[in-house]
């Protein structure tokens, strides 16, 4: 009955593959980061008063002037996400200025 089915395993390299030579031709741009800070500072609150540290991950990606992007903090003390962003942004040019 299951053996019908496509195998995940399978599947995802060959999505990946196609994905990427797709959108090497486009105005594909990328940019992956990470922070480790001592607090999440936020409007001068400390935001994670019982923790270490904190780290901070990112990830934006951008086509033709759309960028998405995904920014997250990881609580140390707490073991878990404890806030997420997303973000979409348009930029664009007129004569000599850039609009966003």
């Amino acid at each position: 009955m299951g053996e019908d089915r496509p195998r995940q395993g399978r599947l995802a390299p060959d999505v990946g593959r196609a994905v990427e030579a797709r959108v090497a031709e486009d105005d594909f741009s990328g940019s992956a980061y990470a922070g480790i800070n001592n607090m999440y500072l936020w409007r001068g609150f400390d935001l994670s008063p019982d923790s270490d540290f904190v780290v901070q991950p990112g990830l934006d990606l951008s086509y033709k002037g759309f960028t998405v992007g995904l920014w997250a903090n990881y609580d140390e003390d707490a073991s878990k996400i404890n806030e997420t962003d997303i973000t979409l942004e348009y930029s664009f040019d007129i004569d000599n200025v850039s609009l966003a």
